[in-house]
């Protein structure tokens, strides 16, 4: 996206998605997707803030549209946690799924749309 702090957030994030894959693959998920649950969970708030703080720097007209999708990211990883902690080891699959799906939809489509007011603030 060319913003370097956001940038960088997006690939710890994906970095996060690539160790559950391989655990998948590696048939060792069940440690590892409670790690990945409650790094996304924290991370996300980390980022969420940065995109929000400059959202309200640069006066961007679809905050509101966005916070909706980070408070749907929030609530569904909330509830994988919840289903974790009820001993559901299974979720891997349907984690990293949701986890893929909203990343890569969230950063190519809704991400977007933010960069001209960016841009316009100098933000990079």
């Amino acid at each position: 996206m060319n913003i370097k702090e956001i940038d960088q957030q997006h690939r710890k994030f994906i970095d996060m998605i690539n160790v559950l894959y391989n655990s998948i693959i590696r048939k060792e998920n069940s440690d590892i997707l409670a790690k990945t649950i409650a790094d996304m969970r924290d991370y996300a708030f980390v980022h969420f803030k940065t995109e929000e703080k400059l959202f309200a720097q640069v006066g961007y007209e679809e905050t509101e549209a966005h916070q909706a999708e980070h408070h749907f990211f929030l609530e569904n990883i909330e509830k994988f946690y919840v289903e974790y902690q009820m001993y559901d080891t299974t979720l891997a699959v349907e984690v990293l799924t949701f986890l893929q799906e909203w990343l890569i939809n969230h950063i190519m489509q809704s991400d977007r749309k933010y960069l001209t007011s960016f841009m316009i603030y100098g933000i990079k």
